[in-house]
């Protein structure tokens, strides 16, 4: 290449620094594989089996480091072999994973990580991580035990069924329940989800909502078919286990694991490790029931059965002593009417002579009665006699008291007294008495016997105080 004399002598161009890290990074590390703990971010399956993803490193929320990176499809093929299916929960997005890699660098496609391996104990390390995170992000709350403060019916007979109708765990649970021994007959509605893969957890949480919405039903039972810890982790999600925690109806869980139990196990009302078991558990509760009634109903038959015997055992019993007691009742009472007959005869003739006695009485009174009854008759003509003229002699009296009063009234009349020469004083439109204040100017109305004179005070003297009224009553 033809140099620029006005360029500096010191200076390389692109390819030379690019093509020097390439061979200095091939040189390090091209073949010396390196253990590296990244987040998988952005991850691209490609048709030809070929996956692409970003690996990163997270602080704070922020993002420190970022670096390309592939897995071949021929590597892919051995972790597959090596892990099994449990291959595609560890390559999922937000997964923390402890790789085995290689760097290169390419002039034109730059750096970028080449997987070989991963570690598994590594990943499930991190998963028992979060899950504990989970765990106590719940614990602060107060919410692993909220959902078992609902009521549980002692028969959970509708109920909501939230599992992927196509799994096994799914078949197993409604062969089981609806073919039950005791031939109980459970009514429930199915919402299909999904319970693994990117959207388990948005689904189930959905479907959880809706469940919420049944109100009639008495609880809600989410299934999962087993699987490994890594096809279970969607039941270690917070807000999975939140939903739960926090739904209005008893939720129980049957997620397929015998040794593992998952966040949602712990935040559920009860728990079983399989969809079976947990139909078991529904018709074991329904056949314990129906038990404790048979029983209670052959306790209260015997009871009853019991209290009838010793009801007619005692009904015996008081028949015997009846019987007893009647015939020696009857002997006293056929004793008792034999000697009331020979009083009532006693009595007959006691009464008889009663009966003259009172005959004789009765004379007596009668006679009696016409004497008194002569004897009250003069006297009440004397008293007659006597009311009379005492009378006539006091209404004679009565009417001279009269006539001397009706004279002294006609006397002492106003006209009369004004005829007389007497006169009555006005003053202040009132009639003037011995109370009345009189003063030197106050003006006088006088009544005389056929005038009315009006005159003014011009002097004042004490002079007659004795009452006229008085001298004329006396008189």
């Amino acid at each position: 290449m033809k140099r620029n004399p006005s360029v500096r002598d010191d200076h390389i161009t692109l390819y030379e620094l690019c093509n020097g890290l390439k061979r200095y990074i091939d040189k390090r590390l091209k073949n010396n594989p390196l253990w590296v703990i990244g987040e998988i971010n952005n991850l691209k399956k490609h048709s030809n089996g070929h996956y692409y993803l970003d690996l990163v490193e997270m602080r704070d929320g922020k993002t420190v480091a970022k670096m390309q990176a592939n897995i071949w499809g021929t590597t892919l093929s051995l972790l597959k072999e090596k892990i099994g299916d449990d291959i595609d929960n560890i390559l999922d997005n937000g997964n923390s994973v402890l790789f085995q890699l290689s760097v290169s660098f390419h002039e034109v496609y730059g750096l970028k990580a080449i997987i070989h391996d991963l570690d598994l104990n590594y990943t499930l390390g991190e998963l028992e991580r979060k899950r504990q995170e989970t765990i106590d992000k719940l614990k602060k709350k107060n919410l692993l035990d909220k959902n078992k403060q609902h009521y549980l019916p002692v028969v959970v007979q509708n109920f909501v069924l939230i599992a992927s109708e196509g799994s096994s765990g799914y078949k197993d649970f409604v062969n089981q329940i609806a073919n039950n021994s005791s031939g109980y007959r459970f009514n429930f509605e199915v919402l299909n989800t999904l319970v693994q893969g990117e959207r388990a957890e948005e689904e189930l949480i959905r479907r959880l909502y809706d469940a919420a919405e049944l109100k009639h039903m008495d609880a809600v039972l989410i299934l999962r078919g087993g699987g490994s810890k890594l096809d279970l982790e969607v039941f270690n999600s917070y807000d999975l286990c939140f939903a739960i925690a926090n739904h209005p109806m008893p939720v129980l869980t049957g997620i397929g694991h015998e040794t593992d139990v998952c966040v949602a196990d712990f935040v559920s009302y009860e728990s079983l490790k399989t969809p079976t078991a947990l139909a078991e558990f529904l018709h074991d509760r329904a056949q314990r029931f129906e038990q404790k009634v048979i029983d209670r109903t052959k306790e209260i038959c015997r009871k009853i059965t019991n209290k009838i015997y010793s009801q007619h055992q005692l009904l015996v019993e008081h028949r015997k002593e009846v019987k007893l007691s009647s015939t020696s009742l009857i002997s006293k009472q056929k004793d008792f009417f034999l000697h009331s007959e020979k009083a009532i005869r006693g009595s007959k003739k006691n009464l008889f002579f009663k009966v003259d006695n009172l005959n004789l009485v009765s004379t007596k009174i009668s006679a009696r009665v016409r004497e008194i009854q002569s004897d009250q008759s003069v006297k009440l003509h004397k008293a007659e006699t006597k009311l009379r003229s005492f009378s006539s002699l006091q209404i004679s009296r009565n009417h001279n008291q009269l006539t001397t009063i009706s004279k002294l009234l006609y006397n002492i009349h106003p006209e009369r007294l004004v005829e007389r020469g007497f006169a009555t004083v006005i003053i202040n439109k009132k009639l003037m008495t011995k109370e009345t204040v009189l003063k030197i100017g106050d003006e006088l109305m006088i009544n005389v016997f056929d005038k009315e004179i009006t005159c003014q005070i011009i002097q004042i003297k004490d002079q007659w105080t004795l009452n006229l009224m008085n001298k004329l009553l006396k008189d």
